[in-house]
């Protein structure tokens, strides 16, 4: 059931942000789950979830899926912005400008832009 899934990765969040020694391994198992899920609310709380935990895995999944990225949705794409802008304030931003142009141009293609 996504309503399920999109709870229990929000629970494995808060759980990681309370008590990190329960989970340690969270991030990983996140990332699988962000893989493999297809319901739009489900992956956003995945990716939230990486974006606040493990920013590196979460832009390394945003620049593997930068092809897909427009069939997300829009709740996914402003997390998606959100991890962008948070990035592009830090030192290591020049290192990889290029990278977040490319995802900042495939926001602007998806078609739920106006």
């Amino acid at each position: 059931n996504s309503y399920v899934r999109k709870n229990a990765v929000l629970a494995v969040y808060h759980i990681q942000k309370k008590f990190p020694t329960l989970i340690p391994d969270a991030a990983d198992l996140i990332e699988k789950i962000l893989e493999n899920e297809v319901d739009s609310a489900a992956r956003r709380n995945a990716f939230l979830m990486l974006f606040h935990t493990n920013e590196q895995k979460a832009m390394a999944h945003l620049y593997a899926n930068l092809d897909q990225l427009n069939s997300f949705g829009e709740s996914f794409q402003l997390v998606a912005l959100e991890l962008i802008r948070k990035v592009s304030r830090t030192k290591a931003f020049a290192e990889v400008k290029s990278q977040y142009l490319r995802c900042i141009y495939a926001l602007t293609e998806c078609p739920s832009n106006p």
